[in-house]
């Protein structure tokens, strides 16, 4: 009867493992068929780690989906009785003698319709003289779905009286 070679002995890519009695393939050997640095099938190359990889990718689609979401829906706004009061305070603003001085008080959108607004408030602005004087104003402004605009007219501007 023939004696077990030596633990550890080599034989091409086999070392015997005298624990387990029998000859195993080595990792870090060279075997024939595979190319250099792949272990043959059933032969554990160290644990690689591949969870960070698919969760970069994971989080990586959502960003990208979010990002095309946002897009996609920023181009369809909705009407809305704010971007309404605040065509008519530009309006206004820049209809004045000192638009950099132009304060408003009290501005509101009343609905006037389907996309529709009649805007009414009050301005403090500089005059001529440097004096403050206050109007009341009444903006008319719709909103253009076709396009996703707002369009608005000065209907009327009054002095208030001191």
């Amino acid at each position: 009867m023939t004696q077990p070679p030596p633990h550890g002995a080599q034989h091409g890519p086999y070392t015997y493992d005298a624990y387990l009695g029998q000859w195993v393939l080595t990792a870090s050997a060279p075997v024939p068929g595979y190319p250099a640095g792949q272990s043959a099938p059933g032969v554990p190359s160290g644990k690689k780690r591949r969870w960070p990889w698919v969760v970069g990718a994971v989080l990586g689609t959502l960003l990208v989906v979010a990002l095309l979401d946002s897009i996609a829906w920023g181009s369809h706004v909705a009407p809305d009785s704010q971007q309404a009061v605040s065509l008519c305070e530009r309006l206004v603003r820049d209809g004045s003698r000192s638009p950099s001085t132009v304060t408003f008080v009290g501005t509101a959108a009343n609905p006037a319709g389907q996309n529709a607004w009649n805007v009414v408030g009050k301005a403090d602005g500089q005059n001529q003289f440097g004096g403050i004087d206050r109007v009341n104003f009444t903006c008319e402004v719709t909103y253009d779905p076709e396009d996703s605009s707002y369009h608005g007219t000065i209907t009327d501007v009054k002095e208030q009286g001191n």
